[in-house]
């Protein structure tokens, strides 16, 4: 029972990895969705309520957009940090992101790579602290408030004085009542931690083309330095944490060469290995988070091996099970 269980599987991630890539017919629904992505473009707070209701909430985003697009989340914290909305409205957007992808059975390896990419410069400056008394940023602000309001619209303060200050006690109490502005924002630390989660289930999640060939490893050694650059631009502080993505990613790589070890080239698993045996990668050589762990480069070459005899077999007409 557990071999069929198995070939099933396999079947099932090997249609995964090669019909992402293919042309469908569009339907119904998906034009609906793709009219809403481009009215979502236009970000205001309007446009960005109507995104998340009609097209984060939509199966077909949620399973052919999104795994293959990650426009619309870069675009939404790209938002957030133009209007200095801080890191709590950033983990919100992460948040419905991470939730949004578990109803997807698979995420591009190559998207995925390019969202990292993006992110890093925004979340470098989200992740360094700004050390600011959330007393001192109030203060500011009204002091900000009430002298724009003095400037511009002296007139209606000696017209209208009642109206003049009504509206500066509107916008000052709108201020106040900002859970960011009166909790002074959330930590690092806890930005961080959602994005380790959002990392570590996407990670959990990528494909690759068998026939793509060397080309998955290219993307595999392209991710890995991209999310070193996340430990480099103190995205990341914990070098562990690191190397708990570098693990995962390995793992889903191990599992993409077992399953799809007949349609690789014997030739391109030996240029993997004779990478990996060259111990240049940092992302295989980073110390494990303790001595007695299996190192990831030995867990590569062994996920390696292992695929390049099955593919082997194949050649040779031996049914591999």
């Amino acid at each position: 029972m557990k071999k069929y269980t198995y070939l099933l599987y396999c079947l099932l991630f090997y249609a995964v990895c090669t019909a992402h890539g293919n042309a469908t017919q569009q339907t119904q629904s998906m034009n609906e969705v793709e009219q809403n992505l481009q009215t979502a473009l236009t970000l205001n707070p309007k446009s960005i309520q109507s995104f998340f209701k009609n097209t984060l909430n939509s199966s077909g985003y949620r399973h052919e957009v999104l795994p293959n697009d990650f426009s619309h989340l870069l675009r939404l914290v790209q938002y957030g940090q133009k209007k200095q909305l801080g890191r709590a409205y950033t983990v919100s957007i992460l948040r419905l992101f991470n939730n949004a992808l578990k109803g997807s059975m698979y995420i591009n390896a190559y998207a995925f790579n390019q969202l990292v990419q993006d992110l890093t410069p925004l979340l470098h400056l989200q992740c360094t602290p700004t050390h600011v008394d959330p007393l001192e940023m109030m203060k500011k602000r009204i002091n900000d408030t009430l002298y724009a309001n003095f400037l511009n619209k002296f007139d209606q303060f000696k017209q209208d004085p009642d109206t003049f200050f009504d509206g500066i006690s509107h916008d000052i109490a709108t201020y106040a009542h900002d859970p960011s502005t009166a909790a002074g924002d959330i930590s690092c630390q806890e930005l961080r931690k959602m994005l380790m989660t959002f990392f570590e289930h996407s990670i959990g999640k990528l494909v690759w083309s068998p026939q793509g060939g060397i080309h998955s490893w290219h993307n595999v050694k392209d991710l890995a330095k991209s999310l070193e650059c996340l430990l480099e631009q103190k995205v990341l502080t914990d070098e562990d944490d690191l190397n708990d993505l570098f693990v995962s990613l390995v793992e889903r790589y191990a599992l993409f060469l077992d399953i799809n070890a007949p349609l690789i080239s014997v030739d391109c698993y030996q240029e993997i290995k004779k990478e990996v045996l060259a111990q240049n990668l940092y992302f295989l050589e980073l110390e494990e988070q303790e001595p007695f762990l299996e190192k990831k480069s030995h867990r590569m070459m062994h996920a390696l091996l292992e695929s390049e005899a099955k593919a082997r077999a194949t050649e040779y007409g031996i049914v591999v099970t």
